[in-house]
């Protein structure tokens, strides 16, 4: 059954990774690039009620149900959004897709919790991991591909492709699933409970970090490289693919390193910290023009991304089960709160300063996650 989740999850990726870094170029065609904060913002807080919603509705019918409702809702939003040439149409579009985007990845987590054991979570965990991770080395790359020859509307048919497929997998392959009583608690009485588990809401805590990280680099390294280092998609499409290697290259070793017990999850996250917040300091200072450098900085920083992504995967869900869909949705909601806050935040900080400023101030951000890491210890499930 694990390994139909994993075919589910790797199309679900695919479609995520061969939009993801060229959204905000597609964006910046339509509402200017001033704004592109603002709808990215706004698609987050969007996804941030809707993530709420969520554990609702699974407890009401069920969640493969709800997983084939969201999946096809996102088809229809693409299909919109390729089809219909208004502007305003294409963005409410747009924000939909990136709402169901996070909303699959919320349910496919409870399919593989379903079936898994905390004696394997690295494993289970790193080869899932690995294996969408895959989907974001090749997508860079075809992307570019894609638009040099159909533009953005032949990015979004293949990201169309990719979810039909997913549906068909989950819909065909997953049958003789039952769900479990999830958890039914409102939001306060879920912050008390996250306040009291200190293990899960530190690694929480590290997580916001982390897809702070990502929300810089997904939407401004690829406007920063064309503007600044004058680079075309040409170029940038490789540098994106060799800099995503490490998210496949380190997750399952990773994991079985924990599973074994030669190296804890708090030694890994905190080496890659140190990793992103030095590299992303080093990679606005790279001289203009100098694509190996620059390439070298990505490659650092992602290093980094994915020990901390996989080792505070495995520490969170070895202190859940699939029924706490409450902490799960709280985990998950991070990456939509940080898209909701940074594009805000950095939209006020470029009306002022450089793009040097927002990527040194988030190297120093980075940093503060080290008050968290030495109380990453290993507690029972509550």
């Amino acid at each position: 059954m694990l390994k139909r989740i994993y075919l589910a999850g790797f199309f679900l990726a695919w479609n995520t990774a061969i939009t993801a870094y060229a959204n905000s170029t597609f964006l910046e065609k339509i509402v200017g690039v001033d704004n592109v904060g603002i709808v990215y913002a706004t698609s987050a807080l969007v996804t941030l009620f809707g993530i709420g919603l969520v554990p609702s509705i699974i407890n009401r019918i069920g969640n493969k149900k709800t997983f084939l409702f969201i999946s096809l809702f996102s088809i229809s939003s693409l299909a919109l959004l390729i089809l219909v040439p208004d502007n305003i149409i294409k963005v409410i579009c747009f924000m939909i897709y990136l709402m169901c985007n996070i909303l699959l990845y919320f349910t496919i987590d409870i399919f593989i919790e379903h079936f898994s054991q905390d004696a394997n979570t690295g494993k289970i965990r790193g080869a899932y991991l690995s294996l969408i991770n895959g989907a974001w080395i090749i997508s860079p790359f075809l992307a570019s591909l894609i638009i040099q020859k159909y533009t953005f509307g032949g990015l979004y048919l293949f990201a169309l492709t990719c979810l039909s497929i997913l549906t068909i997998v989950i819909y065909v392959g997953i049958k003789d699933y039952h769900d479990k009583k999830y958890e039914r608690r409102s939001l306060v009485t879920t912050l008390r409970s996250l306040y009291k588990n200190k293990p899960v809401l530190r690694v929480t805590a590290i997580n916001f970090i982390l897809q702070c990280f990502f929300a810089v680099m997904v939407v401004y390294s690829v406007i920063y490289m064309q503007d600044f280092h004058n680079l075309t998609w040409k170029s940038i499409g490789p540098i994106l693919t060799v800099m995503l290697i490490p998210f496949v290259a380190l997750s399952y070793p990773i994991g079985r390193l924990i599973d074994k017990k030669i190296v804890t999850e708090k030694t890994i996250i905190g080496l890659g910290l140190f990793l992103m917040s030095i590299s992303v300091f080093l990679f606005v200072r790279v001289p203009q023009g100098n694509v190996l450098l620059l390439g070298l900085c990505l490659l650092l920083s992602r290093i980094g991304a994915a020990s901390v992504e996989s080792a505070g995967e495995m520490f969170f869900f070895k202190h859940i089960d699939d029924s706490e869909t409450r902490f799960l949705s709280l985990f998950r909601d991070m990456t939509p709160l940080a898209y909701a806050i940074i594009p805000i935040l950095a939209s006020l900080l470029l009306d002022y300063y450089s793009m040097t400023i927002l990527f040194t101030t988030l190297s120093l951000f980075i940093l503060i996650g080290y008050i968290c890491v030495p109380f990453l210890n290993y507690e029972t499930k509550n």
